[in-house]
């Protein structure tokens, strides 16, 4: 039987305690973050589900890889950098797309 609660709400913070929240950056995914230690997942899930599923398994687990903790103006500028990495990506596609067609 599933745990609802386990895939809707994310867990405490496992470094702080305090209580995290998802964040949805539209088409791009969802990641958990905690805002008063500013850790969080370092990765962009699809679903909003995997993202609170993925937080919550982590602070069950002994190790902290693929947590991180960085002030917001860090944040802001890997946000900032993500963003550029992806349409890069995009337009590297349309550009072999149009060399091969």
């Amino acid at each position: 039987m599933v745990d609802y609660r386990e895939i809707v709400l994310p867990s405490r913070c496992p470094f702080c305690g305090g209580k995290a929240e998802v964040h949805d950056l539209g088409n791009m995914g969802y990641f958990v973050k905690c805002p008063k230690c500013e850790v969080n997942q370092d990765k962009l899930y699809k679903q909003r589900c995997d993202a609170v599923r993925a937080w919550n398994k982590r602070e069950n687990e002994s190790n902290s890889i693929g947590m991180i903790q960085v002030s917001e103006e860090e944040y802001d500028k890997m946000s900032r950098a993500m963003l550029i990495t992806m349409y890069l990506k995009d337009l590297l596609r349309m550009i072999e797309e149009m060399e091969d067609g």
